[in-house]
């Protein structure tokens, strides 16, 4: 962190997140919860695919894609029943320093073959 600097990492994080969010929305059938624009928020997005569990979306990205994401209402049901996603809870993706534009593209990818199964 010291070498690459925090601004440097914000701007790396807001640019993945922005190509996620973009992506995602294309994609028929998937909500994205929260602000839209990607500095408005965290690199941590979270989404539902129509028809499709949570936890399978979860066990398929990780089995299929080799993509590992968190699922459920991972101890904020409060926050589920404000957006609607109680009970069942949302997929959670979040871009790191270490994620690539090539890892984001393949999630949308894998997404867009989830949604479309």
């Amino acid at each position: 962190m010291r070498e690459r600097g925090v601004e440097c990492i914000r701007a790396h994080e807001l640019e993945l997140t922005r190509a996620l969010v973009e992506g995602l929305q294309a994609i028929p059938g998937i909500t994205v919860y929260g602000p839209l624009d990607a500095a408005q928020r965290t690199a941590t997005v979270s989404i539902t695919v129509a028809g499709h569990r949570v936890s399978e979306i979860g066990l398929r990205l990780d089995e299929e894609f080799d993509i590992l994401c968190r699922v459920g209402l991972r101890c904020a049901p409060a926050a589920h029943r404000t957006i609607g996603t109680f009970p069942e809870g949302t997929v959670r993706l979040a871009a790191s320093v270490f994620t690539t534009s090539d890892d984001i593209r393949a999630t949308i990818a894998a997404f867009g073959k989830i949604a479309h199964a």
